[in-house]
């Protein structure tokens, strides 16, 4: 086998492998659950620098559905709320206090009360879950045709160097190549699959809060029906006596 055509092999097998971990990296910041990759777009502006959240703050995972940041300084915290809300606005955000270890002057750690980013994320209720959805579709699609055209432009490039083989071990590098293509596709498909069911974990969530609170308010509907229905009975009994 000749060198080119292993060299040829390893260059695709290094593009549809960041083909399809760019679409998991695409998937993470199509947040259900809270994803602490999802952060990594986030460049607050420090002293008119873009710097990395991961050198201003700890994250950390709080449950399924929520993240805590927690700036090294607290003057940091203005940028970095600004640019969360750029990089995911659809993350909601509220400011609460801990006790947390963080630097002081000397280049040391201290414990003590410092405020902290909570972020939530957003329930997948109807329009969101048709939002997720036709996004993931079209990253799918998209990294889908990235690796069907890396595929067919390599196996035109190849075609020559196979004449040059025998045709038994044209066959096996045909063979290899082929197998790459369909590992990286149910490579994509899985995670096309995984995503999607995320999504419909996150909406019957949604649906089973939402169903809940409907319950809620007609029982509290009947229950003011029923205390309006009593004093007006009541007060009807009062006026005859």
């Amino acid at each position: 086998m000749k060198r080119a055509i292993i060299t040829k092999y390893t260059q695709l097998n290094e593009k549809l492998t960041g083909y399809v971990g760019m679409m998991n990296y695409n998937y993470l910041n199509l947040c259900v659950k809270a994803e602490e990759v999802s952060l990594l777009p986030v460049k607050p502006i420090i002293e008119g620098k873009p710097e990395n959240l991961e050198d201003l703050a700890l994250t950390a995972k709080k449950g399924d559905y929520e993240m805590m940041i927690i700036p090294k300084f607290e003057d940091d915290l203005p940028s970095i709320v600004e640019a969360i809300v750029k990089t995911h606005p659809e993350f909601k955000r509220t400011i609460d206090k801990l006790e947390a270890k963080v630097p002081n002057l000397n280049g040391e750690t201290e414990t003590r009360w410092t405020p902290y980013i909570l972020l939530t994320m957003p329930e997948v209720d109807d329009d969101r879950y048709d939002e997720l959805t036709k996004l993931a579709d079209a990253i799918n699609d998209y990294t889908k045709g990235r690796i069907d055209t890396a595929i067919a432009k390599t196996m035109a490039d190849l075609a020559p160097l196979l004449l040059e083989e025998l045709p038994s071990d044209a066959d096996k590098i045909k063979e290899n190549f082929e197998k790459l293509k369909n590992d990286k596709h149910d490579q994509r498909e899985k995670l096309h699959e995984d995503k999607l069911k995320e999504i419909k974990e996150g909406y019957k969530k949604w649906l089973a809060g939402y169903a809940k609170s409907e319950v809620d308010n007609m029982e509290k509907e009947d229950a003011e029906g029923i205390d309006v229905g009593m004093s007006m009975r009541m007060a009807s009994e009062e006026d005859v006596n």
